[in-house]
């Protein structure tokens, strides 16, 4: 993908991070990019980074402690007052993070990259405006997805759209797949010929509705060729392929999991966030 193809140049630096729905922290949508803003300052020699600090860096770290783990933060010679008015706090904050970013993008292209910004809050549409406003706001590529279903109900995104925006926007809207368009992927993944899967293909199309992940998850229990019987749960068995719906489908892909494999995704299924391994 795009971000997979940048990342290798040692001329652009790519910062990735994501909101998660049920986080409870402020600027949810700019935490995990911090984290991962401080985990490659971590990694820059001390010179370099230390070059990157912006005046107020230690108002930032206190929005964003993760910053403390960084060697040039911690060790900042810089304004250490305590501030103890909440608004001129984040004031400074808000200007360290720009002045940051503008340090990095003198040296490297920077790009941002958001998932699911539809769960932001709005202590986050309050920073991402104002590294964003002109004017000489940092050269930056900031992607962001979100869904769209979420935008009337977002606070983020409420208050991202409710004015046109002064920075340079592009969308792209990505659509479910046409049926034509499914059928032809579901054929790819069939390895069809022409003469044999045509109704599988078919009805992938028909039952995944367009969504990719789902066409490749009917077109794996196609080729499997196997009706399940009952797990221990008691699920029941899915009927044979190009009849079955996409909830059977489900049933029976877990049905083929042992016991402890469906504890597994169970915990990881209601943990609505990625899981460390231990």
């Amino acid at each position: 993908n795009f971000l997979g193809e940048i990342s290798g140049s040692r001329e652009i630096v790519v910062i990735s991070g994501r909101c998660y729905e049920r986080e409870a922290v402020p600027y949810k949508a700019l935490d995990s990019l911090i984290d991962a803003l401080s985990q490659y300052l971590t990694r820059l020699p001390a010179e370099q980074a230390d070059a990157l600090m912006p005046r107020d860096v230690l108002a930032l770290a206190r929005l964003f402690p993760v910053l403390r783990r960084v060697d040039a933060v911690a060790g900042a010679r810089r304004f250490v007052l305590e501030i103890p008015d909440v608004h001129e706090l984040r004031r400074r904050a808000f200007g360290a993070l720009r002045e940051l970013i503008a340090r990095l993008a003198d040296r490297k292209s920077v790009v941002f990259f958001i998932d699911d910004l539809h769960w932001g809050d709005l202590d986050s549409a309050a920073l991402l405006g104002e590294l964003l406003r002109p004017p000489d706001a940092p050269p930056l590529l900031l992607i962001a997805t979100y869904r769209t279903e979420e935008a009337a109900t977002s606070p983020l995104l409420k208050k991202l759209f409710s004015s046109p925006p002064s920075y340079d926007t592009r969308e792209m809207k990505l659509d479910e797949l046409s049926f034509e368009e499914a059928r032809r992927l579901a054929a790819a993944l069939l390895l069809d010929d022409g003469d044999g899967n045509e109704g599988a293909a078919e009805w992938i199309a028909r039952e995944s509705a367009g969504n990719p992940f789902f066409i490749d998850e009917l077109a794996r229990y196609t080729l499997a060729g196997e009706t399940p019987q009952p797990g221990a749960s008691g699920d029941p068995a899915a009927t044979s392929p190009t009849q079955a719906t996409l909830d059977e489908v489900i049933r029976a892909r877990l049905s083929w999991a042992p016991p402890t494999a469906r504890r597994l995704l169970e915990i990881v299924a209601v943990a609505g966030r990625p899981l460390d391994i231990a």
